[in-house]
């Protein structure tokens, strides 16, 4: 402040502050491990779980430290309390509105550790769709069936907004898995033997299910089917 004024030491201020609630997004922005390779790999998709555990780690550690007093610490706690329940709150909220079963943000489920990111996920992704395609041409049928898996899932990664698209026309059609299905009818012009089972890519969804399966996922017709066998149990109860 006494180098270059009040107005400077304000900006400093503001411009720590954000980054402590916001996060360091940017990767140059961010610390000199994280700009290795193994940086990369280790923390790319770790960023927002790590920085959430910091801020919850920092405020625990405030509440508990020698020498600070009552009303610092009472500070302390009231932000760690805020930031379980809004995350939690947030969570229930992000499930309800997708169909996820999954909390994104749960602080137990921030301890998980993934590694990578879409530079090692597409790598991992494509070697696993050639080394299919060369079981398949000896011969080996598990390996024709996990292409029908592979490739579609490749296909995310190498070919923008694949599966939102895809999702889109799957919910605009009442349908799933349309990209299996039509690798799966192409296998069954060569393989005689195997059948699909057409019912199987067919799910009603209402307007509000649709959205939801376009921009979350799967989930909701998870609940969809769960919800259809517990009516078609209650009549057959009845």
């Amino acid at each position: 402040m006494a180098k270059d004024g009040p107005a400077a030491m304000a900006r400093y201020i503001a411009k720590v502050h954000t980054d402590n609630t916001h996060f360091l997004y940017a990767r140059e922005r961010r610390s000199p491990a994280e700009q290795t390779k193994v940086g990369r790999l280790m923390w790319n998709l770790f960023l927002f779980r790590r920085a959430a555990l910091e801020k919850a780690a920092l405020q625990l550690r405030k509440a508990f430290e020698r020498g600070t007093g009552f009303g610092a610490k009472r500070r302390a706690a009231w932000v760690f309390a805020t930031l379980i329940t809004s995350s939690a709150l947030v969570g229930l909220l992000w499930r309800k509105i997708t169909g996820q079963t999954y909390d994104s943000y749960s602080f137990i489920n921030f301890l998980e550790i993934n590694t990578g990111g879409l530079e090692l996920a597409a790598v991992k992704n494509l070697e696993e769709v050639i080394n299919n395609m060369l079981r398949a041409a000896s011969g080996d049928e598990g390996a024709i069936g996990k292409l029908t898996t592979s490739i579609p899932k490749s296909a995310d990664y190498m070919i923008p907004f694949y599966d939102l698209g895809t999702r889109f026309v799957e919910a605009t059609l009442d349908a799933k898995n349309l990209d299996r299905k039509a690798l799966r009818k192409i296998r069954m012009m060569i393989d005689k033997e195997y059948k699909i089972r057409e019912g199987a890519y067919h799910v009603d969804r209402s307007l509000i299910e649709k959205l939801q399966y376009t921009f979350g996922g799967a989930g909701i017709d998870k609940q969809i089917g769960e919800r259809k066998k517990t009516e078609t149990e209650t009549l057959i109860l009845k």
